[in-house]
């Protein structure tokens, strides 16, 4: 299997001619799932697109991989807005979707445990002011 740096082109993976104008930085025999990082010359990667063999979608001809930050020793992350993976540093903008509970990032498969915590701002504003009596 051919494993081809998205980043190396201008192309976009869907265009017919991504894999012949982007570059190969490996090729393997493993078998890859779709959800695994790749370590490749001490730099990690996630598949972002994957070109079956012809009649078996589990085996994979060539696959599109872009970098990500990789942090194999692992912390909490938190953050006012989004949810950071701890992983990868990868940030859901779509937060706001998920709640609590299971998560499993999109950008490295990494399976995090979400917590919200909640809140509350109280905003003042003037109704009526209160009536000054001068003595």
């Amino acid at each position: 299997m051919k494993i081809h740096d998205a980043t190396s082109t201008t192309k976009r993976v869907w265009e017919d001619d991504f894999w012949d104008n982007s570059k190969v930085i490996a090729e393997t025999e493993k078998d890859i799932d779709f959800h695994n990082l790749l370590k490749i010359n001490d730099k990690y990667y996630r598949i972002i697109c994957a070109k079956p063999v012809e009649g078996q979608l589990d085996k994979y001809e060539k696959v599109a991989v872009e970098k990500v930050k990789y942090s194999p020793t692992c912390e909490e992350t938190s953050n006012e807005n989004y949810i950071v993976c701890p992983v990868c540093g990868h940030i859901d903008y779509d937060s706001f979707e998920v709640g609590e509970g299971e998560y499993i990032c999109p950008a490295c498969s990494s399976e995090l445990d979400i917590e919200t915590d909640y809140t509350v701002t109280y905003i003042a504003t003037v109704k009526r002011e209160s009536k000054i009596v001068n003595i």
